[in-house]
């Protein structure tokens, strides 16, 4: 991903971390759904939301595979063709296991 970064097509950014004071009996960071993805998310949808083509939400360890283009640019682009009012667009997960 620092390949694709350094390349400018992403940005990567550290996870969100709360803050902990020394007198909170528990860690508020692991007291949350998806070690804080969600917060992470919407950070990027407001800093985002006004000079990004699309924003795509998924995990680091996901693997994407476009099904009718090469890249996922293009990929949605298309589908934005496609449905030219649509806000969002959900691709299916199919799950898979790799024995090694």
């Amino acid at each position: 991903m620092k390949a694709y970064e350094k390349d400018g097509l992403l940005i990567l950014r550290p996870a969100v971390k709360f803050f902990q004071p020394d007198d909170l009996d528990y860690d508020p960071n692991s007291h949350n759904e998806w070690n804080n993805q969600d917060v992470t998310y919407n950070s990027c949808l407001y800093e985002f939301k006004d000079s990004a083509e699309f924003i795509m939400i998924a995990d680091w360890d996901d693997v994407l595979v476009p099904k009718h283009h090469r890249n996922y640019f293009d990929e949605l682009m298309w589908l934005n063709q496609l449905y030219p009012s649509a806000a969002a667009f959900v691709f299916s997960r199919p799950h898979s296991t790799l024995y090694t």
